[in-house]
């Protein structure tokens, strides 16, 4: 690896900058001018490296892929596209556009409620790309809880160039706004039941800025590149409890929550009385029983 140190990093990340809408041989090559003892291997994972640290994109070598983890592996390939185009092209905005109801998100959907509610799993991520991902069969949620990077990208680019050598943010400002949105949407800061939870699992993003932008549109045709992410978190949360444990718990319908502990109310009650005739009916007997015992003992003392 030609990057050896932080301020090798640093270096890379401001060519990478330079280059934004440059290819990727031209970028090589502009790294191999400040690295050139290196070969082209280590200067293509330095590249790598520099993306993933600058970009919190899993950028990497496929044989690598077991260092990587649960988290998908991002190919930037030796074609035509430009830096730009290849991480835009990570984020593609949604085309439909979702009619009525389907389109609206419950006041109090959230982490918390998915985990307690519907059995969804989360796991934290450290690649943008892989945010709000879902595994509809295990319901592991990944999400990515770097605010601080993101505010940073929206406003500054992270190197030590001049703002005249840039233009603008490598990650849209769009995609900054909305992944900002989803942490608060999935996150509600004025929710105590969600603080405990982060608490719990070690997070203070809460306390990064911004704190100026804390929307959480509950309209998903307003999320341009998480909506079709955020629709099948929709789905899960919509979806009949898996067991009556969940169901128990499951406070979306409250007149529906109301109606089966009611039911439940009205059969242990059942049972309690039932149990309780039972026992009655059996000392009855019992007693019965005994008094027949007695008159009979009587009319044979009296013959």
């Amino acid at each position: 690896m030609a990057a050896q140190s932080h301020a090798d990093i640093r270096k890379i990340v401001g060519i990478l900058s330079l280059h934004r809408h440059s290819d990727l041989r031209t970028v090589c090559s502009a790294v191999h001018v400040v690295f050139p003892d290196h070969n082209d291997e280590a200067i293509r994972t330095s590249i790598d490296l520099a993306m993933r640290l600058w970009l919190t994109l899993n950028t990497r070598e496929k044989s690598l892929s077991l260092t990587a983890g649960k988290t998908p592996i991002i190919r930037w390939e030796h074609d035509s596209s430009t830096m730009v185009n290849f991480v835009r092209r990570q984020f593609p905005s949604a085309s439909a556009f979702i009619t009525g109801a389907e389109a609206l998100l419950d006041p109090y959907f959230s982490a918390y409620n998915l985990t307690r509610n519907c059995q969804v799993t989360i796991e934290w991520t450290c690649s943008l790309a892989d945010h709000l991902s879902l595994d509809l069969k295990t319901r592991r949620l990944r999400i990515y809880p770097l605010k601080i990077c993101l505010y940073d990208h929206g406003n500054a680019s992270g190197t030590s160039l001049s703002a005249t050598a840039l233009t603008g943010p490598i990650i849209s400002r769009s995609l900054i706004q909305e992944t900002i949105w989803s942490l608060e949407l999935l996150f509600p800061s004025d929710d105590k039941d969600t603080d405990d939870f982060l608490v719990r699992s070690g997070k203070t993003f809460h306390n990064d800025p911004p704190f100026d932008d804390l929307r959480r549109p509950l309209d998903l045709n307003e999320y341009h590149h998480w909506r079709g992410r955020l629709s099948n978190l929709r789905m899960i949360y919509n979806a009949e409890p898996r067991s009556l444990r969940h169901a128990l718990t499951d406070r979306r319908s409250t007149l529906q929550l109301y109606t089966l502990w009611t039911a439940v109310i009205i059969f242990c009650l059942t049972v309690f009385f039932g149990v309780i005739s039972a026992v009655t009916a059996i000392i009855q007997t019992r007693t019965a029983l005994r008094s027949l015992d007695v008159a009979i003992e009587s009319l044979r003392l009296q013959q």
